[in-house]
């Protein structure tokens, strides 16, 4: 009996070992419920393994089987459970970490380490650890920030803060957590997540600077400046004390410098004037580039106006010292205007504005020149803004109309030439006496008889339709073409074309008053392709009345923006196309200064024209540079002498001298003389008699319109 019962007891002792050895593989056992003789029995395990007295054999007879397969399905799940966290963990780009509030410790994951440089460094539990890496400047925040989230606020923490890397330097790090709290409501557990940004903060850096900083200069862009004049004005709206001012500066001629010495040098001088000028301001000024060669700096706690022009006059002589750069010395000028803080002014913009119009009114008067704005010149601006609008419409409508024009007066055209012709064979009829008269006096010239019948009285004239433009039909932008004439003889060659602008409100505007602002939006380029077109119409409408005039021509301005464009030649031959002109009847006139600037294309530009048959001048000749060691080289046909050499030819030896110099280069380089200007009949006879074969001038005619230049043409017998 014993023996059975210590052989049973061996058995048990061996069925338990099992039992501890199967148990140990699938972890802790909290809570089991096992069925035995009908009884349900609840065995609760803490921290030790489960002990089952009741051997195996009975819990499998009674059915405690299941127990064993219910376990093995809660540990498979709970290993799935696992795998995935650590999966999610493994794509998570950030790290984890707890803070048991009771305790006072944390737990920072692996990750959370990684992102400080090592992943297995010896961090301690305590918050300390985190808080002591916080950027100092961002550590108060931080604390503040927990602390308001653990105190109820309704809103999520979620921060973003620079903690210290192994390497020594900092790295952006944004944190989101969530709060449990125990049934008292006090917070227990803190759990969140770390994810590194600093990728993303340098991307908003770069972002920020590139926006509010100029590249070259690291100066404020206009954007950044805008935003300091702002603060400004606010503080001026607190601080009726307060006062400011703004001094916009434009660099004189830096385009020419740029042009010359190349792009790089410009930059080189442009940081040079950036860091003098920056040198000897104060650190509460302001100093920006707003554009290419526009610099903009901000003057704060002045007492009035004299300051800014103080500080004016300061950077006008800081720019008067040459700047040396690769061996080159360069002198720099700027015109400033300077505009000062009103109770008037709500908007930054407004005051940048008034700034610019100073400015721009003090680069009018001359380089180095500055200005202080006033209210006449915002009105001045205001006239200048709607003159060019309506410029612009000008233009649009011009262009629409003479097309038009020409349109209806198609049909019509060649019942006016057989009535030109008509008309010419009456006059040559009844003027066969005088002619002959005149002949011989063009085998003698007599300069004097020639000047006597060059001016058309308006009771000779015969009314002819304008070809381009009818009386009640007319665009407001209208030519006028001025006759250039033949010294000897007072014939009419050719004519200049000069453009008028009838406003509707202002009347009949000369270029003056319109040309400079042209050139200054840019209007000029369209303008003066609505001028080529219009004359070259013009002048092929003459050549079709008067085909015996073979050499009657049409000269006309080039605009130097208009000359600079790519592809000039291929839009003026088209032009040439359309309107059916001979490329021989049309003379292009330009300025010395237009030819001299980037010669070796200057050079190409003016042959493919040559090449096409068009006649070239230069204009003004005498007043740009000196480009007489130049001049064989440019396929010209023509100079113009300007007028300021024409005015006092008769009593001012200087002029005299400078005239028969042109007149002497021109002759060897077998080119046309025409002097500009002439006015009186002692110009003229002085002109002749020291060569020039043509003149144009007030004394002979001045600008008239197409119908009254056609009127002229069959008065002349052309």
């Amino acid at each position: 009996m014993k023996t059975s019962l210590q052989q049973q007891e061996s058995n048990d002792v061996s069925q338990r070992q099992n039992w501890l050895k199967w148990h140990w593989q699938q972890g802790l056992v909290l809570m089991v419920a096992v069925l035995i003789g009908g009884s349900l029995w609840h065995l609760r395990v803490a921290d030790c393994p489960l002990l089952v007295a009741v051997p195996i054999l009975w819990l499998s007879l009674t059915g405690a089987s299941l127990l064993v397969v219910y376990l093995l399905m809660l540990v498979q799940a709970l290993r799935r459970t696992e795998t995935r966290y650590l999966l999610m963990m493994q794509g998570f780009n950030g790290s984890v970490w707890d803070w048991d509030l009771k305790t006072n410790r944390v737990y920072f994951s692996p990750r959370w380490k990684q992102m400080l440089g090592d992943s297995k460094a010896d961090f301690s539990n305590r918050p300390q650890e985190w808080f002591d890496r916080v950027h100092p400047l961002d550590r108060s925040a931080l604390e503040a920030a927990l602390s308001d989230y653990l105190q109820g606020s309704a809103t999520p923490f979620e921060h973003e803060y620079r903690l210290r890397h192994e390497d020594g330097g900092y790295r952006w790090m944004q944190s989101r957590a969530i709060a449990t709290y125990s049934a008292k409501g006090q917070p227990e557990r803190l759990v969140g997540s770390q994810i590194d940004i600093t990728a993303q903060k340098q991307a908003e850096e770069e972002l920020w600077r590139s926006t509010f900083f100029d590249r070259l200069t690291d100066l404020p862009s206009w954007a950044g400046f805008t935003h300091h004049l702002q603060q400004a004005m606010n503080q001026a709206q607190q601080d009726a004390q307060f006062r400011f001012a703004i001094l916009w500066l434009d660099l004189d001629q830096f385009k020419l410098i740029n042009n010359s010495l190349g792009s790089r040098m410009g930059d080189q001088l442009l940081v040079a004037i950036a860091e003098r000028l920056s040198a000897f301001l104060l650190p509460n000024e302001v100093i920006a580039r707003l554009g290419e060669d526009e610099f903009a700096i901000l003057l704060k706690h002045i007492q009035d106006s004299d300051e800014a022009i103080r500080m004016a006059q300061q950077i006008q002589q800081k720019l008067a010292c040459p700047f040396h750069l690769d061996d080159q010395e360069i002198f720099v000028t700027a015109s400033i205007g300077i505009a000062l803080n009103a109770p008037h002014y709500h908007n930054s913009e407004y005051l940048l504005r008034d700034a610019g119009t100073a400015m721009y009114r003090a680069k009018a008067m001359g380089r180095a020149s500055y200005l202080v704005f006033d209210k006449s010149m915002r009105t001045g601006m205001l006239v200048k803004l709607r003159l060019e609008s309506d410029l612009r419409r000008a233009i649009a409508e011009g262009e629409r109309q003479s097309q038009a024009a020409i349109a209806r007066q198609a049909d019509i055209q060649q019942t006016n030439i057989q009535q030109t012709n008509l008309q010419q064979t009456n006059l040559q009829q009844a003027d066969i006496g005088q002619a002959d008269i005149e002949q011989a006096d063009i085998e003698q010239p007599d300069v004097n008889a020639a000047l006597r019948t060059a001016p058309l009285k308006a009771s000779q004239k015969t009314s002819q339709p304008n070809l381009i433009e009818t009386a009640e039909q007319y665009p407001q932008l209208e030519l006028y073409y001025q006759p250039i004439v033949r010294l000897t003889t007072g014939q009419v060659t050719g004519f200049e074309a000069l453009v008028r602008w009838q406003h509707a409100e202002q009347g009949l505007l000369f270029p003056s008053r319109f040309i400079s602002m042209a050139e200054e939006t840019g209007l000029i380029i369209p303008l003066s392709w609505w001028i080529l077109r219009t004359a070259c119409r013009q002048m092929s409408q003459w050549q079709a009345m008067f085909p015996q005039n073979t050499a009657l021509t049409m000269s006309v301005n080039l605009s130097s923006k208009q000359f600079s464009m790519p592809g000039l030649t291929k839009q003026i031959l088209q032009i040439l196309q359309e309107s059916g002109l001979e490329p021989a009847h049309l003379k292009l006139e330009l300025t010395e200064s237009m030819v001299m600037e980037n010669m070796a294309s200057v050079i190409d530009v003016l042959y493919q024209l040559q090449s096409l048959g068009i006649r070239l001048a230069i204009d003004d000749f005498g007043t740009g540079y000196s480009s007489l060691s130049y001049l064989p080289r440019f396929p010209i046909t023509t100079l113009k002498i300007d007028r300021s050499f024409v005015d006092r030819i008769s009593d001012c030896n200087n002029n005299l001298e400078i005239v028969r110099t042109i007149l002497s280069l021109a002759h060897s380089l077998r080119l046309d003389v025409v002097a500009e200007g002439v006015e009186t009949k002692a110009q003229a006879i002085r002109l002749h008699e020291m060569g020039c074969e043509y003149g144009q001038g007030f004394f002979f005619y001045k600008p008239m319109n197409a119908s009254a230049a056609t009127d002229l043409l069959v008065q002349q017998g052309v």
